[in-house]
């Protein structure tokens, strides 16, 4: 139903992070970048509501139990919380090519910090409704992005996370 991406653009090159994909039947999909054919780590948001993360084809946390993502889906669900540094794009270096995508997010590399990054948060939200990342005093969002095909939608958020923004 949907593919999409979060890439990286680094002196004029566009670079995948993670690949969104929702299914046909309302699955949700977000692939990390893998070292080997083996690896293939994603977390999986499915339709009866189970979400897990996979790595190696191991299960990597405990599978949590949340809504099922439906037209009934209500406020705002997390996916993966992982964090982004300078030069990521890069250092994967694999190539974003537009038109595999339906959407993209593109973060420009320089305003990612050096120092210490930032977080990358993808939720599943309520059409119309803002995500948790959005409501946090604890977060500051650098940069947004709403994948609104199909309901709920899948947003991603850039953004930094300090105790200090209280």
């Amino acid at each position: 139903m949907g593919k999409y991406a979060i890439a990286i653009r680094d002196s004029g090159e566009l670079f995948l992070m993670f690949l969104i994909r929702r299914g046909v039947k309302g699955d949700v999909y977000v692939n990390f970048n893998k070292r080997d054919s083996k690896h293939k780590p994603h977390s999986s948001y499915h339709l009866s509501g189970q979400l897990h993360h996979k790595s190696y084809n191991k299960i990597l946390l405990p599978v949590t139990k949340k809504q099922s993502p439906t037209q009934n889906f209500r406020g705002s669900e997390a996916i993966i919380a992982t964090s982004i540094q300078r030069g990521d794009g890069r250092t994967w270096n694999i190539p974003c090519k537009k038109k595999d995508f339906s959407e993209i997010m593109e973060i420009p590399d320089e305003i990612i910090t050096p120092k210490f990054g930032y977080q990358l948060i993808v939720e599943l939200v309520e059409a119309g409704s803002l995500p948790e990342t959005s409501k946090s005093k604890y977060t500051r969002i650098i940069k947004q992005h709403f994948f609104k095909k199909g309901n709920p939608w899948i947003v991603a958020s850039l953004c930094e996370v300090s105790a200090s923004f209280t």
